[in-house]
């Protein structure tokens, strides 16, 4: 009998958020933490009821300025060449940006914002790094 091989569990990309957002806690950028400026975009939430219920409230979030393929975080901290970072997290396998994502990246950075795409939460904190440091 052969033994059972487990393969290696890949964080989810919640975990992937969660501990961005541990490290963004206890590290400081110009005596403040980091943390108190990466605001989440709550764009990946289940929608829940029947489809018309669904609609509905699709519907009303476009109305109030919901953005198809916003970045999951914003960092609200300007450097002197960018106003802000734009940063897309992804788990570090068997994840895909969308069209949508690359395309809201695209007008973020025509007018001037920073952005990445963060594969794992040690690529972002890479991102958020190079960011503060270099400007963008």
């Amino acid at each position: 009998m052969t033994p059972y091989k487990l393969k290696h569990l890949i964080p989810t990309e919640d975990w992937e958020c969660q501990s961005l957002i541990r490290w963004a806690q206890y590290t400081r950028h110009n005596g403040h933490r980091i943390a108190d400026f990466l605001v989440m975009i709550p764009n990946r939430v289940k929608l829940v009821g029947d489809l018309r219920q669904r609609a509905i409230t699709m519907a009303t979030w476009k109305r109030c300025g919901f953005k198809a393929g916003a970045s999951d975080y914003f960092l609200a901290i300007p450097t002197d060449l960018s106003p802000g970072l734009w940063l897309e997290m992804k788990r570090t396998e068997l994840s895909v940006t969308s069209d949508e994502q690359l395309e809201f990246q695209a007008k973020m950075r025509a007018i001037g914002y920073a952005t990445a795409i963060a594969k794992g939460w040690e690529e972002a904190k890479e991102a958020v790094t190079a960011y503060l440091s270099h400007g963008g």
